[in-house]
């Protein structure tokens, strides 16, 4: 018998290798490793080339049920009968059976080439026998650190905030700096002397001829001419000097109120350090214009913590301590218009005794930490503290307040800010489980839909409060506004109305499916002839129910005149129990 390969219109037979091109092993690895095979499923039989002694390439048999989709530029082979190995779109001549083709063969298997011919295919080759393995080369593997991986989309952020307590302490300790003491002491009898010496050289600036800090002094008129007149660099630096003694004898000499006052308009920074507290050590109203002790107070102008250097207070009298006051206000205020907000809430805590005015301003300012540290230890106020917190996304600390003043709902708002939906759907689920035990379906409905995205469990609700009567036109009403699909509306209407409605509540979904036919064209027709159903079923003992046609059909001028007969003729009839 003479067996013959044919061209065919297609591939008779299952894949069962792959032809490789190139004499070279090297190519045939190539070839296994890009068809993502392996030496030990795959068998290489080398092909010979035209010539004696030449190879033209090799034979990768496949394992059985290879899952070799696409050959690429390899060419691909089929296998019929387990035995012979035929190119593409290629069948045998004459078709044979299985058992045919092994008797004819004797079980030997063999590969038609389009080139050279037949190839009886006997032992594949071994590849061990080719491959120069070399001894494996110990690597050390170096971890390398975690990497910061970027975002590429924020989601939310936080302002991380100490307690407030380590807010108060770290505001001690580096509000400001310490400044040197004011020369407070009193002039002893050799200065006064000297104080009325110089008065006779020197006179108050201005036309105020009572000495002032903001002020100064000047030279009398005679004792400038005698300075001209002699000249001489060392007379004028001789008068100088005395001036700057003159200058410093009249600032001791003031009365300590005054010296205070002046020193709030030259240097508040400085006056803040000496001022007096109001009520605070002795600090009080009197009877008659006390001294004041213008020592240092405050070693800084710390909001927190007692400062003071334990002086003692004074007695102030009621107009001293009027200005007191408000020269305070008036520093306070000057200090925010220079955005020096931390040193006006000094005055307002410390001074003043106003620490909501301080927690205020502090806020004013942008520090919202230090704004609701003063609310939470000064003010008791945590409803402040806790707006503070969240007004500086410090979202972490004024979640635990609002969970102390049970405000649940504000907690859940606020883990939604930082994308935590499962606390947030937590506290909101607190929330509407309190409405819905209070008969309040339209509110657990609203939260359940527009901030846990459950419009199902929102309907659920609905039809609930519908069913048990609490406030039942409204819960169906949002039922019916919560579908916007006309077929979907169309359809729960007609259900409401069969298996949600009686004789009881008939009337009241009449209402409710009057305001849907005003606002809904598609339910218009459905409504209308259920609003018929319903009044003609109503009218005998409630005749009032027909005006509610004219809700249903606006265009049909003679309707009110035909609801105004048929009302008239009720009254005419006389019903049971009642007279004409």
């Amino acid at each position: 018998m003479k067996l013959s390969v044919q061209p065919y219109r297609n591939n008779s037979y299952p894949t069962g290798g792959v032809m490789v091109r190139g004499n070279a092993i090297t190519g045939w690895l190539q070839a296994i490793q890009e068809l993502g095979l392996t030496l030990e499923t795959v068998k290489i039989y080398p092909l010979p080339g035209n010539t004696a002694n030449s190879t033209w390439g090799c034979l990768l048999e496949l394992p059985v049920n290879a899952a070799v989709k696409d050959t690429g530029k390899y060419s691909h082979c089929q296998l019929a009968g387990g035995l012979i190995f035929l190119p593409s779109f290629a069948t045998l001549h004459p078709v044979m059976a299985q058992e045919e083709l092994a008797k004819l063969l004797r079980g030997r298997r063999y590969a038609f080439h389009p080139e050279t011919g037949w190839v009886l295919l006997e032992t594949p080759l071994d590849i061990s026998q080719h491959l120069l393995l070399q001894k494996p080369v110990e690597v050390t593997v170096r971890q390398p650190a975690k990497t910061i991986v970027v975002p590429m989309q924020v989601k939310s952020f936080q302002v991380k905030q100490p307690e407030p307590d380590k807010v108060l302490k770290s505001m001690d300790e580096n509000l400001f700096p310490e400044q040197k003491e004011l020369n407070d002491k009193p002039l002893g009898l050799v200065d006064k002397i000297k104080l009325s010496l110089l008065r006779a050289l020197f006179s108050p600036s201005g036309d105020d001829k009572k000495y002032s800090a903001s002020k100064g002094t000047t030279r009398k008129p005679w004792l400038e001419k005698l300075g001209n007149f002699l000249g001489g660099k060392k007379l004028d630096a001789l008068a100088e000097k005395m001036q700057q003694q003159y200058e410093d004898l009249e600032q001791r000499n003031q009365k300590s109120m005054d010296k205070l006052m002046d020193l709030f308009k030259n240097n508040p920074d400085e006056a803040l350090k000496y001022a007096i507290p109001i009520d605070e050590e002795g600090t009080s109203r009197g009877g008659y214009e006390g001294a004041i002790d213008l020592s240092k107070r405050w070693g800084n102008f710390s909001l927190f913590g007692n400062t003071s250097n334990g002086s003692g207070g004074a007695v102030i009298g009621d107009s001293h301590l009027r200005r007191l006051i408000n020269q305070y206000h008036d520093t306070a205020t000057e200090l925010k218009k220079r955005k020096e907000f931390e040193k006006a809430a000094f005055v307002y805590l410390k001074l003043l005794k106003n620490p909501h005015m301080a927690a205020k301003t502090l806020e004013e300012g942008g520090l919202y930490g230090e704004a609701a540290a003063i609310y939470l230890k000064h003010c008791k106020n945590m409803a402040d503290a806790a707006a503070c917190y969240e007004r500086g996304r410090m979202t972490m600390q004024a979640i635990d307040l609002y969970k102390q003043l049970n405000q649940e709902e504000k907690v859940g708002d606020l883990y939604i800010s930082i994308n935590d939906k499962k606390n947030a759907y937590y506290h909101y689920g607190k929330v509407a489980d309190g409405y819905e035990g209070n008969h309040q379906f339209v509110k657990a409905a609203l939260l359940h839909k527009n901030k846990m995205a459950n419009t199902e469990k929102a309907q659920q609700l609905l039809l609930q409060g519908w069913r048990t009567g609490a406030d039942a036109n409204n819960c169906l009403g949002n039922y019916f506004a919560n579908i916007p699909a006309e077929q979907d509306l169309l359809k729960a209407i007609d259900t409401v109305y069969k298996d949600e409605t009686n004789d009881r509540t008939e009337v009241h979904f009449l209402q409710v499916i009057q305001q849907e036919h005003a606002r809904n064209e598609a339910s218009e027709e459905l409504t209308r002839e259920i609003a018929y159903e319903i009044i003609a079923r109503q009218a005998l003992l409630n005749p009032e129910i027909v005006s509610e046609l004219k809700g249903f059909n606006k265009t049909d001028k003679h309707l009110v005149k035909d609801v105004l007969k048929y009302k008239q003729l009720r009254k005419s009839i006389q019903l049971p129990g009642k007279t004409s």
